[in-house]
């Protein structure tokens, strides 16, 4: 796998064009906005939301995966007691989307773009809109998939297939992406990199004095060459920002908040994978995480550095 070149930086800059903060800003203002009522899994504002994912997904010009359509629909049984002891068991329809675009030529191996649309959706009266969490990754996942389909394209050199999954029931133990991870028909080995976003869109925790920042958690088999070729890329593209492969230094708190994401379904079964986020807040999990909290020149910045990483894994 080659170093990145300067040809590589010229064709980032005009694909990254796709994702101007301005255009980012309408796609997460839309889907974390009171009508889709905090996209709790099962619900019409989930539903809402699928149908907006899978309908960008077409438009985009991606193929179903694994289906004759985009959404992979799977039942979720979730079982309580009631007041007199009774086991109930409910019935909630979960729903992943996921798209395929394929390599240029036939190819066996994989990259993997995913991110959790779903969120925890009212509490009472009160809507949990849930904008940086995690409305902020799924923007960036579309983003990413509009301009590496762009770049097929215009460019016809992918080399890698390459996978967008929106995961639905993050909030159910991450019943998406087990039920995908169990179910995807695709060697472990021929995966090359899961890459996750969540959490992604604000400035408000830097892990360091530079306010420019992201943070990487990744697993052991993570190759060393990839956090090389991110900070090159990092360097190269002027970006000037802090990758941090910790969560703020802590290593019990690293190892707890990478297991938190649906990437580490994929890393259970021994894939490189690598969860990209701005980490927690004090908007988090709360009512006032709204669109107007989230950095979106960061969040384009992030993007930028995930797209050129991309690229470089072709």
């Amino acid at each position: 796998m080659a170093a990145p070149t300067f040809a590589q930086s010229v064709t980032s800059e005009r694909y990254s064009q796709m994702a101007y903060p301005s255009q980012l800003k309408l796609c997460l203002s839309a889907v974390a906005s009171d009508y889709s009522g905090g996209r709790a899994s099962g619900s019409v504002g989930a539903q809402l939301t699928e149908r907006f994912i899978s309908g960008t997904f077409k438009q985009i010009g991606l193929r179903p995966f694994g289906s004759t359509t985009f959404t992979h629909s799977f039942p979720y049984y979730h079982y309580s007691r009631d007041s007199w002891d009774f086991v109930q068991c409910d019935t909630i329809p979960l729903r992943n989307v996921v798209a395929l675009l394929p390599a240029t030529f036939y190819s066996e191996r994989y990259v993997i773009v995913c991110a959790n649309y779903d969120y925890i959706g009212k509490i009472g009266d009160v809507i949990y809109n849930g904008a940086d969490d995690n409305a902020s990754g799924l923007t960036a996942m579309l983003a990413l998939a509009r301009m590496m389909a762009a770049f097929a394209r215009r460019e016809e050199c992918l080399n890698t297939n390459i996978l967008f999954i929106a995961f639905d029931g993050s909030e159910l133990d991450m019943a998406g992406s087990r039920h995908f991870v169990s179910n995807m028909g695709i060697d472990p080995q021929d995966i090359k990199c899961v890459i996750d976003m969540d959490k992604i869109g604000t400035s408000l925790e830097p892990p360091s004095d530079n306010p420019k920042y992201v943070i990487a958690l990744c697993n052991s088999i993570f190759p060393q060459s990839y956090k090389v070729a991110l900070q090159r890329i990092n360097l190269r593209e002027g970006l000037d920002m802090c990758i941090d492969y910790t969560y703020y230094g802590s290593r019990d708190f690293t190892a707890l908040f990478y297991a938190s994401a649906d990437h580490y379904q994929f890393s259970r079964k021994n894939i490189p994978s690598v969860m990209f986020t701005s980490g927690i807040n004090r908007y988090t999990m709360k009512p006032t995480d709204d669109p107007d909290i989230i950095d979106y020149r960061a969040l384009y910045d992030r993007i930028k550095l995930i797209f050129s990483f991309m690229l470089w894994l072709q």
